[in-house]
């Protein structure tokens, strides 16, 4: 699927939250500062002359809470991105903090299997050895931050999220 179908599709996809809120388009450009028939055109298949800016992309992506555009993006480009949780406390900021470290090692474990696969040699295996091991030890750093969490949460129910906020 083409990104401006995908952006199509996510526009015509979003429902307004409030009672007097209208859904696609109509509901979404006054949010963006746009006038319906122009966030229309911007992301419709048919209209090739007319696009998102980048700012435009990421104000529908996070309006709408629908990130396929990205997730299509960044896979064309080779990359597999991986969501962090929202940071809200130290607590949160700590994981993420953790979560970061463990995405960090696995990519570069990744890129030294990559250059192995490329360069068969006894370095290059050992140099993805080392990146696999640190990757593991950095998983194990969220498990344990994980099962931390879990067992001093026991008998108490975890906080609810927030529900989302729409952007005026």
């Amino acid at each position: 699927m083409s990104l401006n179908a995908l952006l199509h599709k996510t526009v015509l996809g979003f429902r307004g939250q409030g009672p007097n809120d209208s859904n696609g388009a109509v509901g979404l450009a006054p949010y963006m500062g746009l006038s319906p028939t122009s966030l229309s055109h911007k992301v419709s298949p048919t209209y090739e002359n007319t696009n998102l800016s980048p700012d435009e992309l990421l104000a529908v992506m996070e309006l709408t809470g629908d990130h396929s555009a990205f997730f299509a993006i960044a896979l064309r480009l080779g990359y597999a991105p991986i969501p962090l949780p929202k940071p809200g406390d130290a607590a949160d900021e700590a994981f993420n903090e953790v979560m970061t470290r463990s995405i960090r090692e696995y990519g570069e474990s990744m890129q030294a299997a990559s250059e192995a696969h490329k360069c068969p040699t006894q370095r290059s295996l050992q140099a993805y050895r080392k990146e696999l091991l640190e990757s593991i030890m950095a998983d194990v750093s969220v498990l344990s931050a994980l099962t931390a969490r879990t067992e001093s949460s026991q008998g108490k129910p975890l906080p609810k999220p927030l529900p989302k906020r729409k952007k005026a």
